[in-house]
């Protein structure tokens, strides 16, 4: 790839049976490239996970998970995460990267959902004891 600030050219046209050349510019930030770099870094330190280095490792790329990573980079990570600590015979740590940007809208939404199960919930509760009152008052 090419350093960041810098232009990269794709040069194709199609015209009639043939491909030309015409110069199209692509514009990479140095955020998107220090994000690339990031990402690429976290594939290879999962992928070389062991015994020796599976708690330092997952030091180190826990919190690019949580600040950093997109949804579907997170849920893939963590999936290779988990597979390589059952292949190693390792447990991973109690609430590891569960507080991700990636997963704050999904959390949300499931909250919200309990919380609404269970407002409900104790509404009907309260309805059947009112319920019940009423019988035994009428009794």
């Amino acid at each position: 790839m090419v350093a960041a600030g810098a232009n990269a050219f794709a040069e194709f046209k199609v015209s009639g049976g043939g491909v030309s050349r015409q110069a199209v510019s692509l514009h990479l930030s140095s955020s998107s490239l220090a994000s690339e770099l990031a990402i690429q870094s976290v594939r290879k330190a999962i992928a070389r996970l062991d015994k020796e280095n599976f708690s330092d490792t997952l030091v180190m790329i826990e919190p690019f998970l949580l600040d950093e990573a997109g949804a579907s980079f997170y849920k893939k990570s963590m999936n290779r995460i988990k597979r390589s600590a059952k292949t190693l015979n390792l447990k991973l740590p109690d609430g590891f990267a569960k507080e991700a940007k990636a997963t704050a809208k999904p959390r949300a939404r499931h909250e919200a959902f309990i919380q609404k199960k269970n407002e409900e919930a104790e509404a009907a509760v309260l309805a059947a004891a009112a319920a019940v009152q009423g019988e035994e008052v009428t009794a």
